[in-house]
Order: structure tokens, then C-alpha cells, then sequence
């Protein structure tokens, strides 16, 4: 019982230090968006910046990992809402691209554009970028790698479904 008692102790102690390091991390990474925007900023007008660019978005999905563990440890909420089915990969695409060299290619059938879905954006993209990322580890001895990223709607009876599907030739 006193063994028990000291696990959950030991257990709630390392979920308010994580909340803690969530905070500062969070507070780096406005620091490091905020300088790459003041960066942007200061280039000539019509030039873009795509490292820069990549820099934000990338730290910007950092931000949003932190919130998922947050909500994971129970000291944050997944946050549903209504979205388009292409606002899911057009924002993370600069940062899926930073991972690899290899030939990202997205794909969104025509008929997806305006497909509306109800979901945590943050969490689907989030598991988008790890598969992603397994993808890339997969094509790692492929002399020539390829990434496919397919959004597509499927039905099930009366029910419509977003399905993203991750190929490799790894």
C-alpha cells in the first residue's frame, strides 16, 4: 500500500514538473517564432524567406505537441472544431518537407477540398508529421525515396470519413 502511495506521489510530482518544463518550452518557442517574424519582416518586400518560414511553422507545431502532451497529462483539453479536410496538411507542409530530402508529394482528391470534418487539428496533425516521420525512417536505404500523403473520402452507410493514407517505397 505505502508503495503504491509513493508511485502515485512520485507520478503527480512528474506531471507538474513536465506542466512546468511545457511552460518554459512554450515561452522558447514564442521567443524563436517572434525573431524568425521580425526576420521575415525585415527582408525586402516580395522575398520570401522559406527557411524562416519553415523555422515558424515548424516551432509552431513544436507548440502544438507540448499542448498534446499537456492534454495528456490532464492539464489541457482537445479542442474540436469544425475544419476543411485541406486545412489539415497545407499549414504542416514546410515542416513535413524540412524532414527529408526526399519527394514529398501531397495529394487531395478534388472532391476533398471542401470536405468539412470535426476534429482536434492539432492532435490529426500531429499524427500526420509521425507517420511522416516513420515513413522517412522507412525510405531510409532507398536510393530514390518517395512520400506520398493522400487525403480521400470513404463511406461507411450513411457516414462520411476522411481517410489519410501515408505511402513510402521503403
Amino acid at each position: 500500500m505505502e508503495s503504491h502511495l509513493a508511485q502515485k506521489e512520485k507520478i503527480e510530482s512528474l506531471s507538474t514538473m513536465s506542466a512546468g518544463v511545457m511552460h518554459d518550452f512554450n515561452n522558447y518557442l514564442s521567443a524563436i517564432i517572434g525573431d524568425a517574424e521580425l526576420g521575415i519582416s525585415c527582408t525586402e518586400p516580395g522575398l520570401k524567406n522559406q527557411q524562416l518560414e519553415t523555422v515558424i511553422d515548424t516551432a509552431i507545431c513544436a507548440a502544438e505537441l507540448t499542448k498534446g502532451l499537456s492534454n495528456y497529462l490532464g492539464s489541457g483539453c482537445m479542442k474540436f472544431e469544425k475544419l476543411k479536410a485541406d486545412d489539415l496538411l497545407l499549414p504542416i507542409q514546410s515542416v513535413l518537407n524540412s524532414f527529408t530530402d526526399s519527394d514529398l508529394n501531397f495529394e487531395l482528391d478534388e472532391d476533398i477540398r471542401d470536405t468539412r470534418l470535426y476534429a482536434d487539428i492539432n492532435a490529426l496533425r500531429s499524427v500526420v508529421i509521425n507517420i511522416v516521420k516513420n515513413a522517412v525512417e522507412a525510405c531510409e536505404d532507398c536510393q530514390e525515396r518517395k512520400i506520398t500523403i493522400k487525403l480521400s473520402n470513404f463511406k461507411v452507410g450513411l457516414k462520411e470519413y476522411l481517410q489519410i493514407t501515408v505511402t513510402d517505397n521503403g
